[in-house]
């Protein structure tokens, strides 16, 4: 069943913890939370202007059962539920508008890009898209995903994985990945944290936030990730393009290897608290970039792999977290060429922690 999600004449104006002010009273009402714009805020870019941008509801509030189970995030959070119809496990995925005025006039558009996206974005590594509804003034995103399935930060933490389970889960997200790259969008950002695994050694990416367009040109802009896992084209600012998916890519498949992060070089970090002087001459070889780069140890630190990696891992790593975006590996097919990928299954029993 769909509902229309056009503004009523009632709610026009309405804004969350807001009040507003009688048209025969100048008394504030404490039961109604309706938003009255302020005169010296006429610029201010109302939830009703923004709801007449989103596509009708394609679902309903009553077509689930919500748990108490809910994730927080900045503005946004992901609640647990059970399709009414058949029981199945869903993430609601609820997204407010900033409260910052100059950050509001892309919200609207870009949730409805993200609605066009992923109604049309199907693939095995990331859940199934079901749909969207209004409530108040958040917006609902509906996937099929449990969010207390297990992810790979809780898998790694659990016990050490071999090589070749950790190429196996690489290639299904280099695959998803690929799948962004060809249809002209970019993910920007990926942790461990954000990958759920399932039963067969299965995975799926469920964290696509971050994600964006490419613009004619291919590239995007924008700081997104961790500050130490951004690749180096970002952190330099400016515009890139799908090589900063790569990047992350090697840096969580040290991770999973290794339990650490691929740059820990401590002799450079305490040589720049001592010797200042250090930075002024990064900054002449370095002069086009940032400095938020410049003082970042993925600039200057080279990775430090441990004696019992083998040496087709090292490789994979390395060409994955190569500074240069023109020298590192940005593509599918380039990966499933290297020498890892002749034989990287070997029988092994199921893991009882996790699959049974």
């Amino acid at each position: 069943m769909k509902r229309s999600s056009s503004p009523s004449d009632d709610d026009e104006l309405s804004e969350p913890g807001a009040k507003r002010v009688s048209s025969d009273s100048t008394s504030v009402s404490d039961t109604d939370d309706s938003f009255v714009m302020p005169k010296e805020q006429e610029d201010w870019v109302t939830w009703a202007s923004m709801r007449a941008l989103f596509p009708p509801d394609t679902l309903l509030d009553t077509d689930f059962k919500r748990d108490l189970n809910i994730k927080w995030g900045y503005q946004q959070r992901t609640q647990t539920a059970r399709r009414t119809a058949d029981g199945l496990v869903v993430a609601i995925k609820g997204y407010e508008p900033p409260n910052d005025n100059e950050l509001r006039p892309p919200f609207a558009p870009s949730k409805v890009h993200q609605i066009a996206f992923f109604s049309e974005f199907e693939h095995p590594g990331i859940p199934s898209y079901l749909g969207h509804f209004l409530e108040d003034w958040r917006i609902n995103l509906v996937f099929a995903y449990d969010q207390d399935a297990p992810d790979l930060e809780h898998l790694v933490g659990e016990r050490n994985l071999s090589e070749a389970e950790v190429s196996h889960y690489v290639m299904q997200l280099a695959e998803v990945l690929n799948h962004f790259h060809t249809n002209g969008a970019v993910l920007r950002a990926m942790d461990p944290s954000s990958v759920k695994c399932y039963p067969g050694y299965h995975i799926k990416l469920v964290c696509l936030d971050s994600w964006d367009l490419l613009d004619p040109d291919g590239f995007t802009s924008g700081d997104h990730g961790l500050s130490n896992a951004r690749a180096p084209e970002m952190l330099a600012g400016g515009q890139y393009g799908t090589s900063v998916d790569w990047w992350n890519l090697g840096f969580m498949m040290y991770y999973l290897c290794t339990y650490r992060q691929p740059f820990q070089d401590r002799k450079f970090l305490l040589y720049n608290l001592t010797k200042r002087t250090n930075l002024q001459r990064a900054s002449l070889m370095y002069s086009s970039l940032k400095i938020t780069y410049l003082g970042s140890h993925v600039a200057h630190a080279e990775v430090i792999f441990p004696r019992t990696m083998s040496e087709p891992m090292r490789e994979m790593i390395t060409l994955l977290l190569k500074k240069d975006p023109m020298e590192r590996i940005t593509s599918l097919a380039a990966l499933k060429d290297l020498p890892i990928y002749s034989n990287i299954w070997p029988p092994r029993p199921l893991n009882n922690l996790f699959w049974g």
